[in-house]
C-alpha cells in the first residue's frame, strides 16, 4: 500500500509540468455539477473553530454537514501554513478518532505518525497546496489569500462510486486551482453527528508548482 501511494505521488510530482500544467483547474466546474461551503472566515481560535463547526454541522441536509466536515479540514490546514500550533489543535478536532492516538496536541490526543502524519508532514513543506483549496486562488498568486477575509471552497458532486451518506461514511472531492482534477477526502460521521476525516492521502499530491515573478532577467 505504501509503495503503491509512493509512485501515485512520485507520478504527480512528475506530471507537474505537464498534465498539471494545463491551464483549466477543477474551479471551472460550473452549475449544479459543483457544491460551494462559504465563505467564512479562517478561525483565530479553537473558540471560532468549535463556533464555524457548529454553524456547519447545524444544516437539516446530511450531504451538506458532511461538505461541512471536509471543509473544516481544510480550514484547519490554512490556518495551520499560518500558525502551526493553531492550526495542529484543528486538525486533530477535525479528523476522525481512529486516526488519533495519545500525545499533547489537543485534549491529549494528536495523530498516528503512520497514517495521516505521514501526509500532514509533506504538506507543512508545501503551504501552498492548503490554500490551493480556497476559491480564487490562481498559480499566478502564488496561491496566497487574504486570510482576514472570508474564503469559499468548491467540492465537485459525486453521485457514483462513493458510500451511502446513510450509512455514516462518504467520500467528498476538492477542488483546487493547482490541478485539473478535484482531491477525494473520506469522511466518518461520529457519535455526535459529526462529520470527521478518515484519510486524506490525495490533498498531499502535488500541484502546479507557485508561478513567481523573477523579473526581467534578459
Amino acid at each position: 500500500m505504501r509503495l503503491m501511494l509512493s509512485l501515485f505521488i512520485c507520478l504527480g510530482t512528475l506530471l507537474g509540468s505537464q498534465a498539471l500544467a494545463a491551464p483549466v483547474n477543477c474551479f471551472s466546474i460550473k452549475g449544479k455539477a459543483c457544491h460551494t461551503i462559504g465563505p467564512n472566515k479562517l478561525p483565530r481560535s479553537v473558540k471560532e473553530f468549535k463556533r464555524l463547526r457548529s454553524k456547519l454541522m447545524k444544516s437539516s441536509s446530511e450531504l451538506e454537514r458532511a461538505y461541512g466536515g471536509a471543509s473544516l479540514f481544510l480550514y484547519a490546514l490554512m490556518v495551520r501554513s499560518q500558525n502551526k500550533a493553531l492550526g495542529d489543535k484543528m486538525v486533530v478536532m477535525s479528523l476522525d478518532k481512529g486516526e488519533l492516538t495519545k500525545g499533547a496536541i489537543y485534549k491529549g490526543y494528536t495523530w498516528r505518525r503512520g497514517g495521516p502524519g505521514y501526509h500532514l508532514d509533506r504538506l507543512a513543506k508545501r503551504p501552498h497546496i492548503a490554500f490551493s483549496h480556497a476559491k480564487k486562488s490562481t498559480r499566478s498568486n502564488e496561491y496566497r489569500i487574504n486570510g482576514k477575509r472570508p474564503v469559499s471552497l468548491v467540492f465537485r458532486k459525486q453521485s457514483k462510486y462513493v458510500p451511502k451518506i446513510g450509512s455514516g461514511k462518504y467520500k467528498v472531492f476538492a477542488c483546487t486551482s493547482g490541478a485539473s482534477t478535484c482531491r477525494p477526502i473520506a469522511l466518518r460521521r461520529n457519535s455526535k453527528g459529526i462529520w470527521k476525516v478518515k484519510s486524506f492521502s490525495s490533498i498531499s499530491v502535488d500541484i502546479q508548482a507557485p508561478s513567481r515573478d523573477d523579473g526581467d532577467d534578459l
